[in-house]
């Protein structure tokens, strides 16, 4: 829901509540804003429903944005790559891109105001990725009331990982279903050579949201790094979003010590919650797709 809705939505109440209007009238209203926020939604969702898609339909939801839009350089241009809401303002960014170029290349943060055709103003939050020989640019329109600009560079830091560890020429990559098929394909090699395997699904508590975007890449890199020295190089350590991570090991090379594993961050403690699960058939692994459902 964006700001101009919300606004319009209080003063209404507040005219029903002062008698301003009548009854018919505010049936009226009230059909006219419901008709409106399920234009937003359907407007909202990711252009493919893809991992990076729903981190930026993700976006525009918490963070009062209006598109969120993943643009990749090929041959000296940036194009979109993947977005999340308006294309009239996809384009208005795609602009902005063209004319503050040399300002946003390089830039790890920064911001633009403009207007749309209907003369509503916006703020253009954009920054910049540099992965491997890749360029990209996220972009985000949003309030300029109300965005946060922490919350666009945990998203932008997100994407950028996820990028990093998918075939990003592929606009349209499953994350999930990948995953999923790969973890499975593990799974049937290990049963069909006679060895049951476990997995133990990490759940970090969400206290540490209370970091920055920098940090929370730091402690992702950290945890992960705990998990694989815990349970072994032959282990897959498979990080499902930055407070869920997924271990999956030979029965037989399960490490104990993983019960008691604990993860710090600068004298914080981070608390985490362990649900394990014996892998003797592939159709155990629906236990683990539900949990991670529920956790994510």
């Amino acid at each position: 829901m964006n700001n101009e809705l919300l606004i319009s939505i209080r003063d209404s109440i507040k005219s029903i509540i002062s008698g301003e209007i009548s009854l018919p009238e505010a049936e009226e209203i009230y059909r006219e804003s419901q008709e409106t926020c399920e234009r937003l939604e359907q407007n909202s969702h990711p252009e493919n429903d893809s991992f990076s898609g729903w981190l930026l339909y993700s976006h525009n939801i918490s963070n009062f944005a209006k598109l969120t839009a993943i643009l990749k350089k090929t041959d000296d241009v940036f194009t979109k790559l993947e977005y999340a809401g308006s294309s009239e303002l996809l384009s208005a960014a795609e602009r902005i891109l063209r004319k503050k170029k040399d300002i946003i290349i390089g830039s790890h943060f920064c911001q633009f105001r403009t207007s749309d055709i209907k003369g509503m103003r916006h703020k253009f939050f954009f920054s910049h990725l540099k992965i491997e020989a890749n360029e990209y640019v996220i972009a985000s329109a949003v309030s300029a009331v109300y965005a946060d600009t922490k919350k666009f560079m945990e998203i932008a830091q997100l994407i950028g990982l996820h990028i990093a560890e998918t075939d990003a020429n592929n606009d349209s990559v499953d994350y999930y279903g990948e995953m999923k098929k790969h973890i499975g394909n593990i799974l049937k090699n290990s049963l069909d050579s006679g060895k049951k395997m476990k997995a133990s699904l990490f759940v970090i508590d969400k206290a540490m949201e209370r970091f920055n975007e920098t940090e929370i890449c730091t402690i992702a890199d950290e945890i992960y790094d705990k998990l694989k020295t815990a349970y072994g190089k032959q282990s897959l350590i498979v990080v499902i979003t930055y407070n869920v991570y997924l271990a999956l090991s030979l029965q037989d090379v399960y490490i104990s010590s993983g019960t008691d594993l604990s993860f710090n961050y600068d004298g914080f403690l981070l608390k985490n919650s362990k649900y394990d699960f014996n892998l003797s058939a592939l159709g155990d692994l629906n236990k683990v797709w539900a949990e991670i459902n529920k956790r994510t």
